[in-house]
This record gives structure tokens, C-alpha cells and sequence, in this order.
């Protein structure tokens, strides 16, 4: 053996044999190692969605009977109550039609009188006439005749009834034509628009005013397809306008999805009555903070999770042992990540020391500071 290779292979021999012995020790002696239990934890990361405010009532308000302006009372920017008269038409043709309309229940309503005296006097020839059958001064062709008299006169009287009945529903129609001429809100609104003024004709169905609720409205969201699951109907989310809080509940979502962004509309109610939440406007922006992550969800501490490539996996320890756990993960929530699969509650894991860990090797909790 030659001199000169003799030191070269007796370091070699010597750093095998110090590895044989190290990887003996690490076996022998537990790793000492931070641990931390999976829990079920309340999930609060969000991610920020730009909604707007949309009006449940609004549009035009519309004449409902054909006349000239009288006088408008409201201007663009007012508020109004529902019931109020924003504007007045000229009601001359209106009001004679309710006087001629009461003037005609008044004539048939003598004709119905007259009728039923009529009546009454042929049902009264009637029955003198029967208290004669079987005597000599009974007289058949009279008795026929005050009979068909009697059963005309009953027709004049329901014919009478019937015109007196058409009247009325006629005045009827006239007085609504007549209010019609006072054009009310339908509901609590601000003028945004006014198409008419004192003079100008408006034809039946023709826009007078435009009018928006500030009551009855709600936020509109396009909210991401995948986040859905995380709010059910009725569950309240967080948002804000202008730095103010506002709490909203969803109502509902519609069934459709936008290709392109993978979002689907929302609808929320608004949590609070009108005087416990900030102003708001029609197409005001609101900061809705959609969940991300179920209410309550399977969590481990970040530190406890190994990434290697698109592999995620944990040291589980049982019976102080490191036993190598895949895991599927899903949202964050601050220090924890949520466990899709592969853990259970109140599993240990390691959170510090597991980088240089071995599947199977022993291992030692430290006390928690």
C-alpha cells in the first residue's frame, strides 16, 4: 500500500464512520422541537369588494288622466313624503263630468221610485182581482191584463235599478278622474328630474316627475363565484362608506355567472334603520369585506406547514414520533391556514425544527414559553 494514499483513505474511513455515528445519535436522541395543536377556529380574512348603491323604487311618475298644467309645487332636489301633490292639472272638464254624473244618479234615481210605485199599484190591482176568482164579476181577460202589467212593471223597476247602478259607477269613475287631476307621490322619494311646467299639456301616461327613494334601497356587489359559499342568505358582512361602517345582510344572489371575471351579483339589505346609518346616494360606491373562509374552519399554525413544489405537508407527532402528513389547505386567517384534508382536531404538529426533520425520527416538545 502506498504511503501517499494511506492519510487520504483513512479520513475518508473516519467521516463515514462519524456519519454512521451521528445518524445513530439523531435516532437515539429526540429532536427537540415547538409543537402546536389544530384547532377549529373563527375565520376573519376578507377580501374588499367595490359594490354600489341602488334604489329598490324609482323612475317616473306619471300622469294618469289628460290635461293642461295648473301649477307644479316641487323643483329638482326636494324631498318629498308619499301622498304629497307634487303637481296640479286644470280639472274644469273633470269636475262637470262628477256634476253631470251626480245630476244623472239623481234622475234615475227618481225613475227607480216611480218604478217601484208603479209597481206596487199593479200588484195592488192584482189582488183585488183574485179575491174575485169564482164569482160572477170575476173577468179572466182583465186578470190577464193586470197580471202582464205587474210583471212589466217589475221589469221597469229592475231596468231602473240597473241605469241607477251604471250611474253610480260612472260618478265613480269621474271623481277618480277628477283626483287624478292632484298627481301624488307614490312613495318617500327626491325629485331628480321635472319634465313639465305651469301651461303645457300632458297626455295621459306622460312623465311628470322623476322620483328616487332614499329609503328603500340596498348594495349591489359583484362578488366572486368561489367566495359565495362563505355567506348564506340572511348572513351579515362588514362594509363601509366614505370610512363609515355599514352592515349589510344578503337577500340574495342571482343565478348567473360573468364569464369573464367568475363573479356573480349580489344583493344586500341594509342591517340598520335609516337613522342609525350613514347618508347614503344612488351609485355610492361601498367597500363590502366578503369572507373568504368559512365562519368556523379547521386551522394549523403557518409555521407547522412544509411546501415542497405544489406538495404541502406536516409533521404529525404521535407517540414522539415525526410521522410525515400531506395536507390540503385552503384560505389563511392571520397566523393560521385553513385544513381541507388530511388533519383532524386537536392533532400536534410540529411549528419549529421541522425543516431538518426525518419521517420517523423522535422527537421532544419544548414547554411553551
Amino acid at each position: 500500500m502506498s504511503l501517499v494514499n494511506r492519510p487520504a483513505r483513512l479520513l475518508a474511513l473516519m467521516s463515514m464512520l462519524f456519519f454512521v455515528c451521528s445518524a445513530g445519535w439523531a435516532n437515539d436522541y429526540p429532536a427537540p422541537v415547538d409543537v402546536d395543536r389544530v384547532t377549529v377556529a373563527a375565520s376573519t380574512e376578507t377580501v374588499n369588494v367595490i359594490g354600489r348603491v341602488v334604489a329598490l323604487q324609482s323612475g317616473n311618475v306619471a300622469a294618469r288622466t289628460a290635461a293642461a298644467v295648473k301649477q307644479v309645487n316641487v323643483q329638482v332636489g326636494d324631498v318629498v313624503k308619499a301622498d304629497q301633490v307634487l303637481l296640479e292639472l286644470h280639472n274644469n272638464r273633470q269636475r262637470s263630468m262628477v256634476a253631470l254624473m251626480q245630476a244623472d244618479i239623481k234622475q234615475w234615481d227618481a225613475k227607480v221610485s216611480s218604478a217601484i210605485a208603479r209597481k206596487q199599484l199593479a200588484a195592488s190591482d192584482l189582488r183585488r182581482l183574485e179575491q174575485l176568482r169564482g164569482s160572477s164579476a170575476f173577468n179572466q181577460s182583465l186578470y190577464d191584463q193586470r197580471v202582464a202589467e205587474s210583471k212589466s212593471a217589475d221589469a221597469n223597476v229592475a231596468e231602473a235599478k240597473a241605469a241607477l247602478n251604471y250611474a253610480k259607477v260612472q260618478l265613480a269613475r269621474a271623481q277618480q278622474d277628477l283626483d287624478w287631476t292632484q298627481v301624488q307621490a307614490p312613495y318617500d322619494g327626491v325629485i331628480t328630474a321635472r319634465h313639465v311646467a305651469a301651461g303645457e299639456w300632458v297626455a295621459l301616461g306622460a312623465p311628470v316627475v322623476d322620483l328616487v327613494s332614499t329609503d328603500a334601497i340596498e348594495v349591489e356587489a359583484d362578488v366572486p363565484a368561489q367566495y359565495l359559499q362563505y355567506i348564506q342568505n340572511g348572513g351579515e358582512v362588514t362594509a363601509s362608506v366614505n370610512g363609515q361602517p355599514l352592515a349589510l345582510r344578503l337577500r340574495a344572489v342571482l343565478p348567473a355567472e360573468q364569464a369573464l371575471s367568475r363573479t356573480q351579483l349580489a344583493r344586500f339589505s341594509l342591517a340598520l334603520k335609516p337613522d342609525q346609518r350613514p347618508p347614503l346616494t344612488v351609485n355610492q360606491a361601498v367597500n363590502v369585506a366578503v369572507p373568504i373562509g368559512s365562519a368556523d374552519a379547521l386551522t394549523v399554525h403557518k409555521d407547522a406547514v412544509v411546501r415542497n413544489g405544489s406538495m404541502s405537508f406536516v409533521y404529525k407527532v404521535l407517540e414522539g414520533v415525526a410521522t410525515f402528513t400531506p395536507v390540503q389547505l385552503g384560505a389563511s386567517s392571520g397566523e393560521r391556514l385553513q385544513v381541507l384534508d388530511g388533519l383532524q382536531e386537536g392533532d400536534v404538529v410540529v411549528t419549529r425544527g421541522n425543516e431538518r426533520l426525518q419521517p420517523g425520527q423522535k422527537v421532544q416538545p419544548r414547554p411553551k414559553q
